[in-house]
């Protein structure tokens, strides 16, 4: 007869754990306030003409918290891996990580006066990647003006 090895690793029940009731009404609190926080109103950080028109790839995809990608985009894991600027709209290219990409629209022209909180979220993560090709679209402008006053000195004369 051989001897079996005892494979029961059932833990007994000792009944519902408390602490965890707690824990889970404490989680739920907080994660209601940052919920309410998320769809706030908050003042547009700035204004885009419809001028600027830019594509951006992120060589490192920007991961999202995973708490704000969770009520965003249902999805505990996202990152931004690129945007474009067009008509005074930042639309941003989501990736869930699992091959699935999705797009989310930020308005920021004149019309407007406020974004929602979790918006504002999204523009404050790439502003600092995007600031130079906006510089250089603004000299490039720049440029062009210079163009257009020198030809309107030619007519004139």
């Amino acid at each position: 007869m051989v001897a079996q090895k005892n494979t029961n690793t059932e833990k007994p029940v000792r009944g519902i754990n408390e602490d965890l009731g707690i824990e889970l009404e404490m989680f739920n609190g907080l994660a209601q306030k940052v919920r309410e926080l998320l769809y706030m109103d908050v003042k547009k950080p700035f204004t885009i003409d419809k001028m600027l028109v830019m594509n951006f790839d992120f060589n490192e995809p920007i991961r999202l918290n995973e708490f704000f990608a969770k009520e965003i985009f249902n999805s505990g894991l996202a990152y931004i891996t690129g945007a474009r600027i067009v008509e005074s709209v930042i639309e941003f290219r989501i990736e869930d990580g699992k091959g699935n990409v999705g797009r989310e629209r930020v308005y920021l022209g004149e019309k407007a006066d406020s974004v929602k909180l979790w918006e504002f979220y999204l523009v404050a993560l790439i502003s600092w990647d995007i600031s130079e090709y906006v510089r250089g679209k603004k000299d490039d402008l720049g440029e062009f003006l210079t163009e257009l006053k020198d030809l309107l000195d030619s007519i004139k004369n």
